[in-house]
């Protein structure tokens, strides 16, 4: 019995009563709202900077795109595509090619700016900049068949030269290329 006013008790559970199950929960959290900075080392020393635009994970994701800007450009280029790939669930990673952008570290270290004449031979070691980002995607879990590679002018002409040496990228948009 209980006294007046105690409070009422739930009865024991039986010992063949099974436990409730707790409520369920996700497993994975929403995707932020903004692009996740990426930083990786090129074959020849150099540090790449990007944004790596996280994919939402409960949806299916068809790949990835790497996203090379044009000459005297940055990363910042591809802003109006951005929502276009997002809503196609793609992981996209645009980066700041060799000379541009943030991925200039290795100039401060020289003390010596780009001249226009320095323009051609960093443009022929910018496939590098693509190997690493490539390396970089799969280290994520994208094989290189899953990734393409969209390039605006000299960014196009650079993906087309990475595609032609690497069989395994299966797709190349290039805007305007030049060489």
């Amino acid at each position: 019995r209980r006294a007046p006013g105690a409070p009422r008790m739930p009865p024991p559970r039986r010992a063949e009563e099974p436990a409730r199950a707790a409520p369920a929960t996700l497993d994975w959290a929403p995707a932020p709202t903004g692009p996740r900075a990426a930083r990786f080392t090129t074959a020849d020393g150099l540090v790449i900077h990007g944004d790596y635009h996280v994919l939402k994970p409960a949806l299916p994701c068809p790949g990835a795109a790497i996203l090379l800007h044009g000459n005297e450009s940055d990363r910042r280029c591809w802003e109006p595509l951005l929502p276009a790939l997002k809503a196609r669930n793609l992981a996209v990673l645009a980066i700041d090619v060799r000379c541009h952008g943030a991925s200039t570290e290795w100039e401060r270290a020289l003390r010596a700016p780009l001249t226009r004449d320095d323009i051609p031979t960093q443009t022929s070691e910018m496939p590098r900049d693509v190997a690493a980002a490539v390396a970089f995607l799969e280290k994520d879990g994208f094989a290189a068949e899953r990734i393409a590679l969209v390039g605006s002018s000299v960014g196009g002409g650079v993906a087309l030269q990475y595609a032609c040496r690497n069989p395994r990228i299966p797709c190349v948009a290039a805007l305007s290329p030049q060489r």
